[in-house]
Parts: C-alpha cells; sequence; structure tokens
C-alpha cells in the first residue's frame, strides 16, 4: 500500500513536535498510525538532531524469556499472546525527520513508503483518535481538585459531544418480523433524531404502507401490575397469585359480556383496596384495554403476538454484533451490514412447529390469525378450505423466499396444464 506521496511535500517545520504531530495526522487521514521508533538529541555540532516514525505495526513481537523448572541452566523463550496476540507484522513504512544545519528547523524525509498489511476501513476505537485532547485533560484536572465525582465528569464530556453515539444522539429503530413457524429475523433498521412519538409515527409511515392495530405488550403490563401491587399489599405470594389467575383469566377472556362479569366479580373482590382499583382502572383498564384485552384484540390481525419478547430476543442479538452503544454511523451500519449477510448465509427452509391454538369459533382464529375458524374445519366437507382462507403469512415457510402471490401464479399455471393434459388423454 503506497501512501508516500502524502509525506512527500517540501515542508520545513519549526519544531520536532510540529513536524510528529502533523506526519500522524496525515497517516490518520488514511486509517493508518505512526509511532515514534527512536529519538536522538545531538549535543554536538557536528552531528544533527533527529527523530524516526515508524508504522504502529513495524517490528516484531519480543518473545518473552521463562525459566525452565529443573537444573538446566538454558531458557526457553515463550512467544506472548499466541498467535493472534500481536498486531505486529513487521510493517517496513518509515519516515525520519533530521533537524537542519545552523537552525531550529526540521525536515521530513521518506525511507519506505511501503506497508506490507491492508488498512483498516474505519478508525473507530483507535487509541490515538479516541484519546483525550490536551483541552479535555485540563478540565478534568479542574474537576478532580475540586472534588467532581468520576460520574458527573463522564457525563460532562458526554453532553459536550465526546464520544460517538452520543455526538450523534440518534436511536436505532429495529423492526422485527415472525415467520409462521416462529422463526424471527429483522425487517428493516433506522436510525432517528429522537425517540418522541411523533418521530416514531413519521418513520413507520415511511417504511410501511400498510397501517398495523397498535398493541401493548401484556408482558410488561403484568410486570407494572404485579410491582404495584407487592407494593400495595407487601405480599408477594398474593400478588403472584392474582396475576396468574384473576388478571390473566380477565385478560384472556374473549367474549365481551363474559369481560365485564369478570371485571365486576374483581372490583367485588378488591373493594377493601381502592388504592389498587383506582390505579387498575386509571393507568390500564379504562384507557388502553381495547389494546391488550383479547376480547377487543382478537379483532385485530396479530398472528398470537401478543407481547414484545421477539422484538427483544432480536434485538439482543443484534447488539451482540453492534458489540458498543458509542458507534460511528459508518461503524454501526458497517456491523448491522455483517449481521445482515451472516443470517441470509445461514438462513434455510425450517420445519413447521405446532402452535397451540384454541378452536373457539367466532371467527377468532380468522381475524387475528388469519386461518379458518373452527366452524369452516369442521363443516370442511361442505366448505371446503380456499387457498385465499388462508392469510399469506401462512404460505411462507422460507426466509426470502418467493412472494405468494408469484407462487400462487406457477401453481395455477401448473393446474392448466394438467387440466389440458387430461382433456387430451379423455379425447
Amino acid at each position: 500500500m503506497d501512501h508516500g506521496h502524502l509525506f512527500a511535500a517540501d515542508r520545513i517545520f519549526n519544531s520536532k513536535p510540529e513536524l510528529v504531530n502533523w506526519a500522524k495526522e496525515t497517516a490518520i487521514k488514511v486509517n493508518t498510525y505512526l509511532i515514534v521508533t527512536r529519538y536522538l538529541r545531538s549535543r554536538t555540532s557536528d552531528r544533527r538532531s533527529y527523530v524516526t516514525l515508524g508504522c504502529e505495526r513495524g517490528g516484531a513481537n519480543k518473545p518473552k524469556k521463562k525459566p525452565v523448572l529443573d537444573d538446566e541452566e538454558e531458557e526457553v523463550q515463550v512467544k506472548r499472546g499466541g498467535p493472534y496476540g500481536t498486531k505486529k507484522c513487521g510493517c517496513p513504512f518509515k519516515l525520519k525527520g533530521e533537524q537542519m544545519a545552523m537552525c531550529e528547523n526540521w525536515q521530513l524525509f521518506i525511507h519506505d513508503w511501503r506497508h506490507n498489511h491492508a488498512i483498516g476501513v474505519y478508525s473507530h476505537g483507535h487509541a490515538q483518535t479516541a484519546k483525550l485532547t490536551e483541552e479535555q485533560m485540563i478540565q478534568i484536572e479542574q474537576f478532580r481538585k475540586s472534588h467532581v465525582p468520576h460520574c458527573n465528569i463522564l457525563r460532562f464530556f458526554q453532553e459536550q459531544n465526546v464520544g460517538c453515539a452520543v455526538r450523534y444522539n440518534m436511536p436505532l429503530l429495529e423492526v422485527v418480523g415472525m415467520t409462521p413457524t416462529g422463526k424471527n429475523f429483522t425487517v428493516a433498521s433506522a436510525f432517528m433524531r429522537n425517540e418522541q412519538a411523533t418521530t416514531y409515527r413519521w418513520r413507520i409511515k415511511k417504511m410501511f404502507m400498510r397501517l398495523s392495530y397498535h398493541m401493548l405488550c401484556r408482558r410488561h403490563i403484568n410486570q407494572n401490575v404485579l410491582a404495584k401491587l407487592i407494593e400495595l399489599i407487601k405480599n408477594e405470594e398474593v400478588a403472584s397469585r392474582f396475576i396468574n389467575r384473576s388478571w390473566k383469566k380477565l385478560l384472556d377472556e374473549i367474549d365481551e359480556q363474559e369481560y365485564l362479569m369478570k371485571l365486576d366479580a374483581l372490583k367485588t373482590k378488591w373493594k377493601s383496596r381502592p388504592d389498587f382499583l383506582h390505579y387498575l382502572f386509571n393507568n390500564w383498564l379504562n384507557p388502553f384495554a381495547h389494546k391488550f384485552v383479547r376480547c377487543w384484540t382478537k379483532s385485530h390481525m396479530h398472528f398470537g403476538v401478543e407481547t414484545t419478547n421477539r422484538v427483544e430476543s432480536e434485538h439482543s442479538v443484534l447488539k451482540l454484533w453492534l458489540s458498543t452503544c458509542h458507534g460511528d454511523l459508518d461503524t454501526v451500519f458497517l456491523n448491522i451490514d455483517s449481521f445482515i449477510e451472516e443470517f441470509s448465509r445461514t438462513k434455510e427452509k425450517h420445519n413447521a412447529k405446532s402452535n397451540h391454538i384454541f378452536y373457539i369459533c367466532g371467527h377468532y382464529l380468522r381475524t387475528s390469525h388469519g386461518l379458518p375458524c373452527s366452524l369452516i374445519t369442521r363443516f370442511d366437507y361442505v366448505l371446503p378450505i380456499q387457498l385465499h382462507d388462508i392469510d399469506v403469512f401462512w404460505q411462507t415457510l422460507e426466509i426470502g423466499g418467493p412472494h405468494p402471490s408469484a407462487r400462487q401464479q406457477d401453481m395455477d399455471s401448473e393446474i392448466c396444464s394438467l387440466t389440458d393434459l387430461l382433456h387430451q388423454i379423455s379425447t
């Protein structure tokens, strides 16, 4: 790799630090990093002072000498860190700065312009680019003398745009999908300006044309109700029993009249705790019951997904690929792209899993899961199930496979061909 032309400028430097800083900053522009390998300060007029700069990957790793635990005099050399324990690879790149005769100025010369290794794509996380500046070190020293807590010092520099993710302050939105066999996958990722409701609405509108019904995660609601009840009654066993029995039956009820009856029974049972009833009705049931109680959510397509567990599981996998929440936009984009490529390489047809579905008439399966209800499946000899009776969601068992409409066209053409063939045989 040739970067010698960047250092070939006929330039005179006023001092050695100026020369060294200019060379290092120039190298960083092309994602290479220089270190001072040797410095000689001459004390006589017949010899010039000079400084040598080389690539940080120049030279070789020095083995560590470890004595043998026996009577022999010899020593065994043990290489430190194994085959991947050092970044040094003998890179020959070398610059030399010399002090000019009879003055304090310095001049730079190129001894070897070659790099024998691949050049990094991004400089994020490298010590020379991530370290604090002299001004920031002075500020830290002033804070330390004023006995400012370390956490407050860190928060100060985060607010002063030190860092990567903090500098941009752009949350990452991930949209997760699910296959009919229960496989999670990432649909899309997007950076947002902030986490306000208007920003979410705008982003979802841009990413999707089909509007979805807004539901609330029942798991998080249960956790909040459980925590509040434990706080009020100071009895974790009673609170857990309420969540797993009365509260669960109330949320799982698919008939509205039965739901109201169970709601009245709950009021009667907990009439001695008006503070808890006030919390339930004012925070959850009155304003949001239609977003998590099954007698209302059954009328909307959700394929049995009533919690955000799948989203959080897929998001945790993506965060493992990102490895840090303080990444540059280009670094985060590269990691997400690698995550998608890895997923594309490993995707395959997966076996259908039997899902526990309640076959209760009332068209619950049709409206919420996109499947024929129990009435049709029971009398299939009268009303045969057609392909259009099943939502396209269940017609695709392969991630990244052909669209169901294209598959249906191929099937129709095959049926027509088979019909023509049978007609020719019969005639």
